[in-house]
């Protein structure tokens, strides 16, 4: 073997050894060591898709980028929190905070996120809702500020059944339940109905109280969810149940149909 194959091994480490401390110096470089004079005209160009805005960087210097929603922050307050690897990420954007995630596994490595500060819905002039300000301000960085608020509440749009109530068939007897789950803006009401011979629909309110039982809560911030139950249900119980959304801007319908006979008994004479 000669002295090369020997020394081989120890230029190699020497040298992946001076990689790493060339990066380390270099990661350190671009996170912590700041000129002594900012020159502008030394900075890098943002791009065009600074979706939370403009901020300058760690050296309070240059413009970059913000971080979006929910995307990873650094603030220097949060230095004692944060693992000691942790990136110096940019500031946040537009109506943006920097907080340390209280949602995370025990297990976990601590870690800073962007969070909205506005978080009343908003109704664009494209006709959509956005959660909150911050979604906003995304989208009308993409349409290059074409895009403007018309109102600081949801859009309004016509009642739309999302979860319809299902058919379904039982024993006399038995008590049996419908849901039906309806967005829209004005938040939508829901009724119920029992469609009758010709088609007519009588509102089940109008009917007897102890046979019938509605319960309707709000299920997300633009829907509301009821639930009809009928006790004791009888063949004359059969029939066509029709949920109905309604707002001002319209309403939408969905049906059931139930079906109530002695279907256990039934069975037990086949089997016999």
């Amino acid at each position: 073997m000669n002295i090369l194959n020997l020394l081989l091994p120890l230029i190699v480490a020497l040298f992946v050894t001076a990689k790493e401390i060339t990066t380390e110096i270099s990661v350190e470089n671009s996170f912590e060591i700041c000129p002594d004079e900012c020159d502008p005209n030394g900075c890098p160009v943002p791009n065009n898709e600074c979706l939370a805005g403009l901020v300058k960087d760690h050296c309070d210097c240059c413009f970059g980028c913000a971080q979006r929603e929910g995307e990873r922050c650094y603030e220097e307050k949060f230095k004692d929190q944060l693992p000691d690897d942790y990136p110096r990420y940019s500031k946040c954007g537009d109506d943006l905070e920097c907080r340390i995630r209280t949602d995370l596994e025990s297990t976990d490595k601590p870690e800073a996120i962007c969070y909205c500060t506005m978080n009343e819905p908003i109704c664009g002039s494209d006709g959509v809702t956005y959660e909150n300000q911050c979604q906003f301000t995304e989208a009308r960085y993409k349409n290059r500020n074409k895009l403007f608020e018309v109102d600081n509440q949801p859009c309004k749009s016509r009642p739309q059944i999302i979860s319809p109530p299902e058919d379904t068939t039982n024993n006399t007897g038995s008590s049996v339940s419908f849901s039906c789950e309806a967005t829209g803006w004005p938040l939508p009401t829901i009724e119920w109905r029992l469609e009758r011979d010709g088609g007519v629909e009588i509102p089940i309110l109008l009917m007897d109280e102890a046979h019938y039982e509605i319960l309707t809560n709000q299920s997300t911030d633009y829907a509301n969810i009821s639930w009809l139950q009928i006790m004791d249900a009888q063949r004359e119980d059969s029939g066509n149940y029709i949920c109905v959304a309604i707002n001002t801007e319209g309403e939408d319908k969905a049906g059931a149909y139930l079906t109530i006979g002695n279907f256990q008994k039934r069975f037990d004479i086949i089997e016999e």
